[in-house]
């Protein structure tokens, strides 16, 4: 029956997309809302943009099997520069500084210890904090790195619940700060 609908009407996928939103937007305004449907404390980001960017300077929080990856592949790309990292495990982090001495950059500055995130996340030097860090330590390094205006990508899953995607989704529109779940596949 799909396939039969879909060649009658012949509607592309992104106007059926934009006309379920525009329902959806309509029903809200119709007083769903007050039930919950819609909570967003901000503007919403859909086309929120930050003026273009040189230099990105990047803070990694994390450097076990996704965290060191990214640091190598960030310190190839033209205008990204890692100025932060932090990991508890002091070995981790003397193998990401051998990292940059034998390419002869300037190493990182380094934060260690299991709350040195936090110092990570307000540091003026950071434009883009890159969460690695294990599932249950996602939002929180988000949330305060956005509060201290920076913006953040989150390894998969950016957030366990419900409570902590609407806390990401509400910091992000407050602050007017980028917040992306990284992954490299489409669902």
């Amino acid at each position: 029956w799909s396939v039969f609908f879909y060649a009658k009407i012949n509607i592309e996928r992104r106007d059926f997309l934009k006309g379920i939103a525009a329902c959806g937007a309509a029903a809200a305004s119709g007083g769903c809302s007050t039930g919950g449907f819609f909570a967003p404390s901000g503007a919403p980001m859909s086309r929120f943009a930050v003026p273009p960017m040189t230099r990105v300077r990047f803070g990694v929080i994390g450097l076990g099997q996704r965290g060191m990856p990214a640091v190598r592949t960030l310190s190839g790309i033209p205008g990204a520069e890692v100025t932060a990292m932090c990991e508890i495990r002091p070995e981790a982090i003397t193998e990401a500084e051998a990292f940059f001495r034998e390419r002869g950059e300037r190493v990182p500055k380094a934060y260690c210890g299991p709350e040195a995130w936090k110092a990570l996340c307000d540091d003026p030097d950071v434009d883009f904090v890159y969460n690695c860090t294990p599932w249950d330590l996602h939002v929180p390094p988000a949330v305060r790195a956005m509060e201290n205006g920076k913006h953040v990508g989150i390894e998969v899953p950016a957030a366990s619940t419900v409570e902590e995607a609407w806390e990401l989704v509400e910091t992000a529109e407050r602050t007017r700060r980028h917040c992306m779940m990284l992954e490299n596949c489409c669902y």
